[in-house]
């Protein structure tokens, strides 16, 4: 968000708004180029502020305070690391001994000279590339506890929201009588298999428990067997 927040300031201050603009703005008067100018930098300020808004650039977001888990720096200091887990109470909570927490970031760092010889390698891969890395290479429980917490938190709501997207079109007027069930089975069937639907066919075909499972009655739970029926009257 940092870098996207200055990189809009870059773009306003440098009144840049997309080279085929430029081009086509040479070719205005100087007084609608100069209206459209100000239309566009409107439009950037009002996205700033939106963004400012919604999102807190300060220190006190304890967001700011995971900037040294990335290991851009190539490496992690212990302060770092008890600053973090102080922050996200994660001592009582995960079970993490400081002392041995002290001990690991020592070793890291001396791993991480060596895994960051090659910059350019390095700084191409994600944080999750090189923490995994690191973590393959040596046993490092209080490090590895704390820092999949940190993996596991969303970054934004863009995965929820897509999620609801998806239950809409599915769940939609037509099918309103559908259970809550059968929408969740839709959506993890969706989101998790990357198979064609020809390949997914081919592959359904072949298993057969998952045959046996959809040609089983278990699954009309409304349904009633003839003798619960024989029972209830």
């Amino acid at each position: 968000m940092d870098s996207f927040q200055r990189r809009l300031i870059q773009r306003r201050d440098d009144k840049f708004y997309g080279y085929l603009t430029k081009q086509k703005l040479q070719r205005l008067s100087p007084s609608d180029a100069d209206v459209a100018r100000q239309e566009f930098t409107a439009f950037l300020n009002h996205a700033l502020s939106y963004i400012e808004k919604w999102f807190d650039f300060s220190e006190e977001n304890w967001l700011f305070h995971l900037q040294p888990v990335s290991l851009a720096s190539g490496k992690i200091s212990f302060d770092d690391m008890e600053n973090i887990t102080n922050r996200l109470c994660l001592v009582g909570r995960l079970n993490i001994s400081m002392d041995d927490l002290y001990e690991e970031c020592v070793s890291a760092n001396s791993l991480l000279e060596h895994l960051t010889q090659e910059k350019e390698a390095w700084q191409s891969k994600g944080t999750a590339e090189r923490w995994m890395e690191v973590l393959q290479t040596a046993e490092l429980p209080n490090i590895q506890a704390a820092v999949s917490f940190f993996l596991t938190i969303p970054s934004s709501t863009g995965f929820v929201e897509r999620i609801f997207s998806f239950m809409k079109n599915k769940w939609n007027d037509v099918r309103n009588k559908c259970s809550v069930e059968l929408i969740k089975g839709e959506l993890i069937v969706s989101l998790n298999y990357e198979l064609s639907c020809s390949e997914f066919y081919s592959a359904a075909l072949k298993d057969k428990q998952l045959l046996t499972a959809a040609r089983s009655q278990k699954k009309y739970k409304w349904k009633k067997s003839p003798h619960n029926v024989a029972l209830s009257c």
